[in-house]
């Protein structure tokens, strides 16, 4: 893990554009004080990457909700359920 200090970050901040703008997803750089990580600066790409897996993961999260629920009402009713 990388981290750097927030004041250096802050003085190197166009050199540190530059170079996420070089490697893209492949940086991700912890920034802190006192060796301990505060934040995370990542890219982008990065950033739509995440969110795009969060929202399949929230969407999966629905259906097996719905899907559980479904098969509680049919065993509320004494039914078995077709599986």
């Amino acid at each position: 893990m990388s981290q750097l200090r927030l004041s250096k970050f802050i003085k190197s901040y166009p050199r540190f554009l530059h170079i996420f703008a070089l490697k893209g997803k492949r940086l991700l750089l912890f920034l802190g004080a006192y060796r301990t990580p505060e934040a995370v600066l990542l890219s982008y790409q990065q950033y739509q990457e995440i969110m795009t897996e969060l929202d399949q993961l929230e969407s999966h999260r629905d259906r097996s909700q719905t899907d559980i629920v479904a098969l509680a009402s049919v065993r509320a009713e004494g039914l078995k359920p077709l599986l």
